[in-house]
């Protein structure tokens, strides 16, 4: 599957990167927006076709780069007439107006050719201006692509998909012409709620007065309301002014400086005497002191119960501690393993008596050896067979003449 698709000076394109999804990718646009230049450069890519105008005007190279879901990446490349690949970064030239053969097996979209040689199928593009695959050619040369094309069974099995969604679709289309009659139905139903909705709008014009008109008359009961409020107030007044009238006027006031600070001194001492109360209350429910008892007894209670509180830390350690152990394991039957000990010994005693033997003969052997090797120095030459004397060869049982 393709995964990118980057087309540089390739047409109309400066520099354009696509990347399809998953599935079906349409590319919708504007007319002359270069949608039909991406097919072209991709067909360009899998089958090298003569591209001379493809390179966008004023520059002198284009290429077309396509990038696969399992890692590679295929490039064509055009500068002036020469035409190059480059195919997971190995770069492929003087190509004669082919392909490298590796292209197809990484693109999987390589041309049909039939058994007969009657040319080759391009069946993966279809160009805007061009007809329907097969459908401008001969009865013979279609035969002969049905005949020899290993994606013929593909192509009949899209035709069958094709069919059956077109047949999907008519069945669609049947569902929602009966929809249709059926919402139709409803609205002919529904017809008489254009004249309940202006009847509606009409009352609702009307609702709207009748607020209207309460609001201006509850305005008008509370303007009302504060208006008597008003002549209440207004009456109050002028009766409190007549019986004012008829009250002598207050004696002549004298200076109220000393009037005042011997007030402030009264309020001073009320104050204090209250404090004072207070403070007589509160001692008057207090008891006698209790008599000071002697600390000493406290004080050897206080140490006991450090002690005390020492001694329960330490118990509660032993017993965390405790609680942590395992059961002992139960004791065996000691005598077979003091047998294995005292074979062991033995078979130790054994090996020692062993090795002591054993340094004897290599010291024995070493001897032998020593002497040898004197008469071997003495005599070169085997007396007996006239052969070269060694130690190595004695040692070995050679020279062992019956």
């Amino acid at each position: 599957m393709i995964t990118r698709i980057t087309l540089i000076n390739y047409m109309s394109h400066a520099h354009t990167v696509i990347e399809p999804v998953l599935g079906l990718t349409a590319l919708v646009g504007p007319n002359n927006c270069g949608k039909s230049a991406i097919v072209h450069a991709l067909e360009t890519l899998c089958y090298n076709r003569p591209a001379a105008y493809a390179v966008r005007h004023g520059q002198k190279e284009s290429s077309v780069t396509v990038e696969t879901h399992d890692g590679h990446a295929v490039t064509w490349r055009r500068r002036g007439d020469a035409v190059s690949y480059v195919i997971d970064g190995r770069e492929i030239d003087r190509l004669g107006g082919g392909v490298p053969e590796d292209l197809h097996q990484i693109l999987k979209m390589p041309p049909i050719t039939s058994a007969s040689g009657n040319g080759d199928f391009f069946v993966h593009f279809g160009l805007q201006k061009s007809p329907i695959f097969l459908l401008d050619d001969s009865p013979a040369r279609a035969a002969t692509f049905f005949a020899s094309s290993s994606d013929a069974e593909k192509l009949l099995a899209m035709q069958r998909l094709h069919r059956e969604n077109v047949q999907q679709a008519r069945r669609e289309q049947r569902n929602l012409i009966d929809d249709l009659s059926a919402v139709e139905a409803r609205l002919e139903a529904l017809e008489p709620v254009n004249e309940i909705s202006s009847e509606l709008e009409r009352l609702e014009e009307q609702f709207a007065a009748v607020r209207a008109a309460e609001s201006t008359i509850e305005s008008a009961a509370r303007h009302a309301r504060q208006w008597h409020q008003v002549e209440r107030r207004r009456k109050h007044h002028f009766r409190s002014v007549e019986i004012l009238e008829t009250v002598p006027r207050p004696p002549q006031l004298d200076d109220e400086i000393g009037l005042s600070a011997q007030i402030r001194k009264l309020r001073d001492g009320r104050a204090k005497v209250d404090r004072q109360g207070g403070r007589a209350h509160v001692l008057a429910d207090l008891k006698e002191a209790p008599s000071q008892l002697s600390e000493e007894p406290l004080g050897r209670m206080i140490f006991e119960l450090k002690k005390a509180a020492a001694r329960s830390r330490k118990t509660d350690a032993r017993r965390m501690a405790i609680q942590a152990l395992q059961e002992p394991p139960a004791i065996a039957d000691a005598a077979p393993l003091e047998n294995a000990i005292a074979k062991l010994r033995e078979q130790n005693q054994r090996i020692n008596q062993t090795n002591i033997a054993l340094r004897k003969i290599s010291s024995d052997i070493d001897a032998i050896a020593e002497q040898l090797s004197e008469w071997a120095a003495e005599n070169p030459v085997c007396p007996v067979c006239g052969g070269e004397t060694s130690v190595a060869a004695m040692l070995a049982g050679g020279h062992a003449h019956a």
